[in-house]
């Protein structure tokens, strides 16, 4: 724990906190190791981590080593993987030797796929875009493709409004709710304007005009484009 230093101003009824950081020395790493099995071999795990011998110790780096382990095994169907990291240092020489634990565990697949939040889109618009199905074996790489193609329809929220939920029913099958929220996908314009001679108002050329457009990129939520004008 850093050591902090207080101080109360009691004129200006402030307080100042300085907090004194010893960063330590500097480690780099040794070797790096993620034991594989039959299904991904260790060079191909190690291929996919961005940590390597000599780097400098980082945790953000070992973070994200974990969760593109988890990433790869989720492309196998392994979905629930869990990755232990080891950290064994070496005070004198300053360095680390990690090692990535794999438990994989089962392979998931999937039971049901169910769509919230389409209140006005029609289901099998949605479900059509989906590239994986009842029945598949359960991959990150098929989730994201198919959350991609159905954000790409553009009826939903380009932050939020495309996401899976794993509901694991038992240690090989689980349950799939995407999770949608709809954006406004329709127009309505309105114009008007004046013409002809406004000191002759029996010209057939004078006259209020108006003009309208109406348009919907999922007509009725059956993923129809259309447009409608009228004068």
């Amino acid at each position: 724990m850093p050591n902090a230093d207080v101080q109360f101003d009691t004129k200006q009824q402030e307080i100042t906190v300085t907090f004194n950081i010893q960063e330590g020395d500097l480690y780099r790493v040794s070797a790096v190791h993620a034991p594989g099995n039959d299904v991904i071999s260790e060079e191909e795990l190690l291929a996919k981590i961005p940590v390597r011998a000599g780097q400098l110790y980082s945790k953000e780096l070992v973070r994200f080593s974990i969760e593109q382990l988890r990433t790869v095994w989720g492309a196998k169907g392994y979905i629930y993987a869990d990755i232990e990291p080891a950290i064994e240092p070496d005070e004198e020489a300053k360095t680390v030797a990690i090692t990535f634990y794999s438990q994989p565990g089962n392979t998931v697949h999937v039971n049901r796929i169910h769509i919230f939040g389409n209140e006005k889109g029609r289901d099998k618009i949605v479900r059509r875009q989906l590239t994986i199905e009842e029945g598949d074996l359960l991959t990150t790489p098929a989730m994201e493709e198919s959350k991609a193609r159905v954000a790409s329809l553009g009826y939903f929220d380009l932050k939020e409004g495309v996401n899976w939920k794993i509901n694991r029913l038992t240690e090989d099958l689980a349950d799939l709710d995407l999770l949608v929220k709809e954006v406004k996908t329709g127009r309505f314009e309105w114009k008007t304007s004046y013409g002809g001679s406004p000191t002759r108002l029996d010209s057939p050329n004078t006259g209020l005009m108006a003009e309208f457009t109406m348009s919907d990129r999922n007509f009725l939520g059956l993923g129809l484009a259309t447009q409608l004008m009228g004068r």
